[in-house]
């Protein structure tokens, strides 16, 4: 690997430490057991990242940058891979893109881009030649005879040579704890790895303040939320385990505190955290680079109404296929919300409620405008003050046995019922009721997007019907991609079965909270994507497509629909780590490849599945219900229902596909 000269980056800053360890390996090998051999250090440095040794062996020669295991018997099995002599053998100088797939987790990613960057500094060393003395003298940091880094300056004779305090003394560098390079070269690398970033959403929101890094917290599943660290300063918090006490994520983007802006790296990831972005936006950068693909004429694709394959599972309230339910609510421009906030003599509070929401009202705003290819807006009714109700919460037992309407459509119409003198309910397109920030999840444990018609949901105004209801319990810590979701619902929008062993990893509403971009097909249903940006593929035979990252603003080509029958389709769409999908790793850029069956059950066991991905062996499936790796990348296909879909070609500009019958 090439390395960079120190002098050419670094001038002096005294900074400073002892080698690191995140990643040593410890212990001895069992000696029962066979001794492994290895022909080469990058074999062994798959196995023992930094290296092996004899017990008590110093190294002689530059700073590795992990610690090396010391064990007698497997040095001796090696020490012919022991090219210096020191006792060390395969002490590892660079972190090669090989190694680092190999050791990375979400928790060591940024560990590991400093170390890659550290690997490839070139330190001088006393001695070694240091150019002109024309012009001002210029001290850097190096390493001494005994390979210590020291201050060094250039001498008459153009070399490197110690510099000396007053007493006559080598100047020492200060070092940093965490890796055992100079604090300095650490510090600079940090800011130039921090700064070498995307376009990112300014986060605009009110912060909470009851999220505060080391105050106590509960309720949630420990995911990421915006808070406030020891400093004062934006940072995402979690809250481990739903309990305890707030605690700053050190694996989620940081936030700068002057500009606001989410510090997104330039280069993604390799694979995608189990994690949340709430608010965490990149700015997409249209592409004007072009595929050199030969490229089929969409037009011969436009036909796309055997594409509208239709709702066959019959629910009252969501829908995989064409069209929505009656009783959805319609996105447009103008789209009205009205919030309805209540307090309780047992959750009191001063606040304003357009404060406490806005957060919500901001994002989700923001979220379904972006989804949007057509125009929509939405407008927000929200009191300034929070109503009081004569019960406590508790009294209405929220979290009683048995089904939850049976107590919560009790409380909703008292809480319609107590505004229905203030507010025409026949003119707006949905209703959210609101309780103070300070409302636990024990005592109001649900958050239900509730639908009249869809199960014993019946609540009246004046006007007649309330016929669409956000409730929003369960949200003691603001849970900001499940609102989005849980809107989703009130739209028709469906979720996935989770009774049938689906495996999913991309869309808000049946893929992961982590990567909530709005897959192609569901924007299409709602009627924000137009139908220019389908291809729908009828005839058995071989074309090409090139579509673009469904986070692309404009009417690009997202989507290539094929459809199998009546009610099963397949889905391929091109994902970039963009948007809303802020936390896509590499491994997650590509073709993602869907299969729809709108005869299958969404809330029951079933032999059909509503929704998959269709993947490639080498996929990886976390925690039985995830696969963040699916989509294809070039060269890669799948089969699926006699078609295959191969990817020929990716870059900024998205994915070209080809789609052809399946042989055999």
């Amino acid at each position: 690997m090439r390395k960079i000269a120190i002098v050419a980056i670094f001038t002096l800053l005294l900074a400073g430490c002892s080698p690191g360890s995140e990643l040593a390996d410890s212990g001895n090998s069992n000696p029962t057991a066979a001794v492994p051999t290895y022909a080469s250090c990058d074999d062994l440095n798959l196995d023992y990242l930094g290296g092996i040794s004899r017990t008590g062996a110093e190294n002689t020669g530059p700073l590795p940058l992990f610690e090396w295991l010391e064990d007698d018997i497997l040095f001796d099995a090696n020490s012919v891979l022991d090219e210096d002599g020191d006792g060390i053998a395969c002490e590892l100088l660079v972190l090669s893109d090989e190694l680092r797939t190999a050791y990375e987790t979400p928790e060591q990613s940024s560990l590991l881009d400093l170390k890659q960057a550290l690997g490839e500094l070139d330190f001088p060393r006393v001695g070694q030649k240091c150019g002109s003395l024309e012009g001002p003298s210029v001290d850097t940091i190096g390493y001494s005879q005994k390979l210590e880094f020291i201050i060094l300056r250039c001498d008459p004779n153009s070399e490197w040579q110690p510099r000396f305090d007053s007493n006559g003394q080598e100047q020492f560098a200060d070092l940093d704890p965490e890796t055992g390079f100079p604090t300095s070269v650490v510090k600079e690398l940090r800011r130039q790895l921090e700064t070498t970033l995307v376009a990112t959403q300014k986060i605009d929101v009110p912060i909470n303040p009851l999220y505060q890094e080391g105050s106590a917290c509960g309720g949630g599943y420990g995911w990421q939320v915006l808070g406030y660290n020891k400093a004062g300063e934006p940072a995402f918090l979690k809250c481990p385990n739903g309990k305890g006490t707030f605690i700053v994520d050190n694996e989620a983007y940081k936030i700068d505190p002057v500009s606001l802006l989410p510090q997104v790296p330039l280069t993604p990831r390799p694979y995608q955290p189990m994690a949340y972005s709430p608010h965490v936006y990149i700015i997409p950068e249209i592409s004007a680079e072009v595929p050199s693909s030969a490229i089929d004429d969409e037009t011969q694709f436009s036909s796309v109404e055997p594409c509208k394959v239709k709702d066959l599972d019959e629910s009252p309230d969501k829908s995989f296929g064409f069209p929505l339910p009656a009783s959805s609510a319609i996105l447009k421009p103008g789209f009205k919300i009205l919030v309805l906030p209540v307090q309780f003599p047992d959750f009191p509070t001063e606040n304003n409620p357009r404060d406490d929401i806005a957060d919500v009202s901001i994002e989700l705003s923001r979220y379904y405008e972006r989804m949007a290819s057509n125009e929509i807006s939405f407008e927000w009714t929200i009191p300034d003050t929070y109503l009081p109700m004569k019960k406590k919460l508790a009294d209405y037992n929220l979290a009683g046995p048995g089904d939850f309407f049976d107590y919560y459509v009790p409380y909703i119409q008292d809480v319609v019922s107590a505004y229905d003198d203030q507010f025409d309910f026949s003119k707006f397109d949905i209703v959210v009721v609101e309780e103070p920030r300070t409302v636990t999840d024990a005592v109001h444990p649900m958050y239900v997007p509730a639908i009249r018609g869809n199960g014993n949901f019946r609540v009246s105004s004046d006007e007649g019907p309330v016929t669409r209801v956000l409730i929003t319990g369960n949200d003691e810590i603001r849970d900001i991609p499940n609102w989005l979701h849980e809107f989703g619902h009130l739209l028709g929008l469906p979720d996935r079965n989770w009774y049938v062993g689906a495996v999913l990893g991309f869309d808000i509403m049946f893929g992961w909270y982590g990567s909530p971009e709005m897959s192609i097909w569901l924007r299409w249903l709602l009627g924000i994507a137009s139908d220019s940006q389908i291809s729908c593929v009828t005839k058995a035979e071989s074309s090409t497509h090139w579509i673009r990252p469904v986070a692309w603003d404009g009417e690009y080509l997202k989507g290539v629909v094929i459809p199998i029958d009546s009610s099963t389709l397949l889905v391929a769409e091109s994902r970039r780590r963009l948007g809303y999908d802020a936390l896509t790793g590499e491994s997650g850029e590509g073709v993602y490849v869907y299969r729809i069956d709108t005869k299958a059950k969404m809330y029951q066991s079933d032999t059909r599945i509503l929704v998959d991905s269709v993947r490639p062996d080498r996929a990886t499936v976390t925690q039985n219900d995830w696969s963040f790796d699916s989509p294809l990348k070039p060269g890669e296909s799948v089969i699926s229902d006699g078609w295959e879909i191969s990817v020929l070609e990716s870059g900024a500009f998205g994915d070209v596909l080809e789609v052809k019958p399946a042989k055999g």
